[in-house]
């Protein structure tokens, strides 16, 4: 019994070895994809504006004019939400995936003090 607990605690913690690694992998993701984020924002600024909107009491009718304004404007608003909207999800993933890492690192402690094992480059040994 306490050989299947063993191999059950083990497989654990290389799953959670897993995740570690991945997460690492893949967090910042706006800093390593930052110019195709902005290629998005600069295409959405500039089409947004003149694009008629669907089903509401506008339909039909251009942000330019609703809004009454020039298409620089309109597109200058765009572009700012959009990069508002951009470092919020930025600081919200970076902060799920501290929180995460943090959840994951505490578990694979508690596994390793459980198990009894040196870990060394995040290797079982």
């Amino acid at each position: 019994m306490e050989n299947d607990q063993t191999y059950y605690k083990k497989k654990v913690l290389l799953s959670t070895l897993r995740q570690i690694e991945d997460v690492h992998k893949h967090e910042g993701y706006v800093v390593k994809n930052l110019w195709k984020i902005v290629a998005l924002g600069v295409l959405l600024s500039l089409a947004i504006p003149a694009q008629g909107l669907g089903e509401s009491d506008f339909k039909g009718k251009s942000i330019l004019i609703i809004m009454e304004a020039e298409y620089w404007q309109v597109s200058l608003i765009i572009g700012s939400l959009y990069t508002v909207f951009i470092v919020i999800f930025h600081f919200g993933w970076k902060l799920q995936d501290y929180l995460y890492l943090k959840e994951l690192n505490e578990k694979k402690d508690r596994l390793i003090k459980e198990l009894g094992l040196l870990i060394v480059d995040e290797k079982i040994n």
